[in-house]
């Protein structure tokens, strides 16, 4: 779901794995089938152009909080595999970047809407079957670099904020930030079964 430029797809069809994808950017897609990527279709993500049953498993990595309907495209999810939906998420002991900004521009007037942690909501509204733990690694983190990137506008969470507003928001991020220091970090494999999202589907 939401395959973009192929970060996961890749790796995964390098390895063997029958990978097939859906995204609406023609860019992020060109993109992926140049990694080896080949089986995607523009699509959106509340309307999955196949069958019930098609896959094994849905995955959904920091895609939700960008569906317009995301209990519809969760549904769709749930509609095309056969056994449930996988997810990654990334757990820091620290400031999360993009959840200060959230915060920071709901705090100024400009609220945001459905899932707003994606996929980390979906696993407090709904428990994982299971939960592992995959790495544990400790890392530098440059906030000067990351603040480029959401004054650009590079993150989907400023598309819809005015660039005043942005780049008010950015400086009391930087405020809050402070400087370059080593964090630790772990990435987290989260699997639902089909039969635990069942309650989550728009017609519930």
């Amino acid at each position: 779901m939401g395959v973009g430029t192929g970060k996961f797809a890749a790796p995964m069809a390098a390895a063997g794995l029958e990978v097939a994808g859906i995204d609406v950017s023609r860019l992020m897609i060109e993109q992926a089938r140049a990694k080896g990527v080949e089986d995607i279709v523009i699509a959106e993500a509340e309307s999955l152009p196949f069958a019930p049953g098609s896959f094994d498993c849905a995955l959904s990595v920091h895609f939700l909080h960008l569906a317009r309907d995301w209990r519809m495209a969760l549904a769709e999810m749930v509609r095309v595999c056969r056994r449930g939906v996988v997810t990654v998420v990334e757990e820091l002991q620290d400031v999360r970047p993009r959840d200060l900004y959230v915060e920071l521009r709901e705090s100024m007037g400009f609220p945001m809407q459905g899932l707003k942690r994606g996929e980390r909501d979906l696993a407090v509204a709904v428990g994982p079957s299971p939960k592992e733990e995959v790495v544990r690694y400790r890392a530098l983190f440059r906030p000067g670099e990351l603040l480029s990137e959401y004054r650009s506008g590079l993150h989907s969470v400023t598309w819809d904020v005015p660039e005043e507003v942005n780049e008010e928001i950015v400086k009391r991020m930087e405020e809050r930030l402070g400087g370059e220091r080593i964090l630790e970090r772990s990435v987290l494999l989260l699997f639902w079964e089909r039969e635990s999202l069942a309650r989550l589907h728009p017609s519930a």
